[in-house]
């Protein structure tokens, strides 16, 4: 019974660590795509950061 039990568990746990890496994953390409970030292409900050000239 212990046996099955560490299975279940290091199933659970292998499915969980995979689930999170493919949302990372996601997130960094979702981010990547629409340009998000603190600053610009040209390398300034956006307005919306604070900062003004």
């Amino acid at each position: 019974m212990g046996k099955n039990r560490n299975q279940v568990i290091v199933r659970a746990s292998v499915v969980g660590i995979v689930t999170n890496l493919l949302l990372a994953g996601f997130k960094a390409f979702v981010g990547m795509m629409s340009h998000s970030g603190y600053h610009d292409r040209r390398g300034n900050r956006p307005a919306s950061a604070g900062y003004c000239r």
